[in-house]
């Protein structure tokens, strides 16, 4: 059994902000889902703009798994 304290060799999820010094949070979950398409990604934001919310959810799905978005 794993302590919290070491580390792990898998991730349960990646919270993640749109705006950051380096990089959009929605540039990290393309590199996310390209490696590891089955992790959860959550994007969050303090600005309402549809266009990059509409980006991240369709980055977020597969062509096969689409919902509507």
């Amino acid at each position: 059994m794993t302590k919290p304290w070491e580390p792990q060799k898998t991730v349960d999820v990646i919270i993640s902000d749109q705006e950051m010094p380096r990089m959009t949070g929605l540039e990290l979950l393309k590199k996310v889902k390209a490696e590891f398409p089955k992790v959860p990604f959550v994007l969050v934001t303090a600005h309402s703009n549809f266009k990059v919310i509409r980006r991240g959810a369709c980055a977020a799905h597969s062509d096969s798994d689409r919902r509507g978005i």
